[in-house]
């Protein structure tokens, strides 16, 4: 009587440890797959919780990701392509040569210049781009100038070592800032037309290889003017551009012989109340 007493309390205190065991197992699972939410009609997967957040705090996470992996996240749904284009809408310099540098896995192609320009083209104040950053440069330079027609708050524009063929003007119509470093222009004339329709044009950086200064004459108001002398710089222009220059500040030269150092500061007198600076080479 005694043996059978003790044996149903302890078959009773197992079966009361078991029960323990598997609310307490059944709870955590349940706390492991959802998430209640203020409302206490709805439970929310754990996996969507990150959606929780206001669109300013997304939006906060996604500045510490590229551009590359920004238009990645907006496939993920349709939550993360609006909180991408706010991104898009806050990005205001399109710099080629950083994209390159966070790709990784090779130049960039004229699929990726097409898909990136088509978010961030409307939004961007500075284009910067070098041809070495790309598979198919001549396409792509055609490209970045049509992108420049469209962009109406582009204010500066760089490029960097490609041949410019037949620019369209409209290109530049918005532009503050231009610099055409190692590029090859075509037809000289094509970028003075250019240059003449940059009504709003300060700072100009030029060092084309086959210019002859011509394209300077049309400036109006510059204020920062920095030009590589190269064999085809003929004098004369730029002693036109100097009689039409009242506001200059900066003027930077680069010279190849100290006679024409000479020559230029002789030409460039006028423009005493300018920071007149001149570089050299052997």
């Amino acid at each position: 009587m005694k043996s059978s007493t003790m044996q149903e309390s302890v078959r009773s205190s197992y079966n009361s440890r078991k029960r323990r065991r598997e609310v307490t197992a059944q709870a955590e699972e349940d706390a492991c797959e959802t998430v209640k939410t203020t409302d206490a009609k709805h439970e929310v997967p754990r996996t969507n919780a990150i959606l929780q957040l206001n669109d300013d705090c997304l939006c906060h996470i996604f500045t510490y990701l590229n551009i590359w992996q920004v238009m990645l996240m907006e496939k993920v749904c349709k939550r993360f392509k609006i909180v991408a284009r706010m991104i898009y809408k806050r990005t205001h310099e399109l710099n080629f040569t950083v994209l390159w540098e966070q790709k990784n896995t090779g130049n960039i192609t004229m699929r990726d210049v097409r898909n990136i320009s088509a978010r961030l083209a409307p939004h961007i104040h500075t284009l910067v781009a070098a041809s070495e950053d790309f598979y198919s440069p001549c396409d792509v330079i055609t490209h970045i100038l049509d992108i420049c027609k469209d962009c109406s708050k582009l204010k500066n524009l760089r490029l960097c070592s490609f041949e410019i063929n037949q620019p369209d003007a409209k290109s530049f119509v918005n532009l503050e800032m231009l610099e055409l470093k190692w590029c090859t222009i075509t037809d000289e004339l094509d970028l003075e037309i250019c240059l003449q329709a940059a009504k709003n044009l300060k700072i100009l950086n030029i060092s084309c290889h086959s210019i002859t200064g011509k394209c300077l004459t049309v400036l109006h108001d510059i204020k920062e003017l920095s030009i590589g002398v190269l064999p085809n710089f003929r004098l004369s222009y730029f002693r036109q551009f100097c009689e039409r220059q009242h506001g200059l500040k900066t003027l930077k030269i680069k010279f190849y012989t100290m006679s024409e150092d000479h020559e230029f500061g002789n030409i460039s007198g006028p423009l005493s109340e300018s920071d007149f600076i001149v570089w050299t080479f052997p």
